[in-house]
This record gives C-alpha cells, structure tokens and sequence, in this order.
C-alpha cells in the first residue's frame, strides 16, 4: 500500500475541521409527516483509478433520513443506466427492511406506499419495461430485484429532479449552495443554534 500523500493529508484535515464544525448537527425528525421514500443515484464511472461508480442511497421517513449509504460498486458500468439501476438496487433493500420493520412496529397501516425516486429517466423506464432489450442484456438479474418489487405492487418508482436528488450528496463532493440545499432536505438543523435563537 502506496505511503500517504500530501493531498490524502489535506483531505483527512479538511474532513476533520468539517466534523469539528457540525458537532452540534443532527437530524430533526417531525410529528405527523409520513412520508417514505428511499432516493437512488450513481456517479457513473467516479473513480479515476477503478472506473466504478458509487452508490448513494438514502431512505427518508417523514422529515428526516433513516438510512444512507455510500459505496463503490462492486463491478465497473457500462452505461449510467446500469450504474443508476445498481443504485436502485441498494436503495430497494433498504426500503424493502425499513418497511419490515416499520410493520413490526405495527406503524404502516396510514402510511402511504413507499417510493423509490430516481433521477435517471432510462433507469425508470428499465424498471416498468419487462422486456430485455439488446443493449441491457448484461446487466446482471440480481438488479432486477427493483423490478421485481415494483411488480408486486410493493412501491413506486418515480422520478425526481437532479437538483432534488437527495442522495446525490452520497455519491460526489457538492458545491456549497446544493450542499446546503441537500443538508437540510435530509432533516439536518444545527442544535445548538436553536437554542440560541
């Protein structure tokens, strides 16, 4: 494993003054807001070295996110759709598990069906298309399990403006007004600016 350079250095330090800055934040949860939905997205081909794409995924419970994640994928994509799809993917097992346990709680009998919102209108039309079409042949059957979910009336899949994408914050570092925008879209509010006020 190659020594750390100087510029892994900066980034551990501006990742350290970032988390030293928002000690305070956290997600602020609001009474009455049902909403469920899970938001996908992919940077196709991210990594300079590996040509994989990362997956954000986060899964939002009235107000507020309850899951996200942040990974790179496990094999290289050959188009954005099929990076999008992965995404997808990851984004329906969460959905699938916080919809479990919310019925173990005996929490989703008012709540509306859950949605999947994605920024990538060929992956949407991939997911209500049935047929395989020549160019989506390879993409692995497992990323089918969207599709499979969305057929059995388990959840929508919808669409959602990139400026809107929610997990994109997972998958990029963001300029500082869609940061900010997309910080507060997932619940975060500064604590201790609140008591302040």
């Amino acid at each position: 494993m190659a020594a750390p350079t100087v510029a892994d250095w900066n980034s551990v330090k501006r990742i350290l003054r970032y988390l030293k800055g928002t000690k305070g934040w956290g997600i602020l949860y609001s009474v009455g807001t049902g909403a469920f939905v899970s938001l996908s997205d992919a940077d196709w081909a991210g990594c300079a070295k590996t040509r994989r794409s990362t997956t954000g995924v986060v899964t939002k419970l009235g107000s507020g996110a309850v899951t996200w994640a942040s990974r790179k994928q496990q094999s290289v994509a050959l188009s954005t759709t099929e990076a999008e799809l992965v995404a997808a993917s990851e984004a329906t097992k969460d959905l699938v598990w916080v919809n479990r346990v919310l019925q173990e709680m005996d929490t989703t009998s008012n709540q509306a069906k859950p949605k999947l919102l994605i920024d990538n209108v060929g992956t949407i039309k991939l997911i209500h298309n049935p047929e395989f079409h020549r160019r989506t042949k390879h993409i692995e059957i497992r990323h089918y399990f969207v599709r499979e979910r969305w057929e059995e009336g388990a959840m929508d899949v919808d669409y959602v403006a990139s400026e809107d994408q929610v997990a994109d914050i997972m998958t990029k570092a963001l300029g500082p007004t869609i940061f900010v925008k997309i910080r507060d879209l997932l619940g975060m509010c500064d604590s201790s600016n609140k008591s302040k006020k």
